[in-house]
């Protein structure tokens, strides 16, 4: 783990910017002249490649002369994915101005 991403405050392991050496088992030890106590938790840091499974575009889109568009683009991935778009051969839609995005 890396220095200055890990914290002890009043007894509360903080670990900020998580990544996936980060994951493991981690051990609250606690002692006084009574005796010594032990608590563990794991901590799983994941992360997963973008996916469409549980939010799919819609395949078909049928709209009217003069209306709007709203495509929806919301894959499930850690960390965020980037979003570009493209139509057809084109790439990226940049005559669309679409911006990169994360979400």
């Amino acid at each position: 783990m890396h220095k200055g991403r890990i914290q002890n405050e009043n007894g509360a392991l903080i670990i900020t910017n998580l990544n996936l050496t980060d994951s493991g088992i981690y051990q609250c030890i606690a002692e006084n002249k009574h005796g010594t106590i032990y608590s563990s938790a794991e901590l799983q840091v994941v992360a997963s490649a973008p996916d469409f499974s549980r939010s799919p575009m819609k395949e078909l889109i049928q709209l009217q002369i003069g209306s709007s568009a709203h495509f929806e683009c919301k894959p499930k991935a850690s960390p965020k994915a980037s979003i570009t778009w493209r139509k057809g051969d084109l790439f990226p839609v940049a005559w669309l101005n679409v911006k990169r995005v994360s979400c």
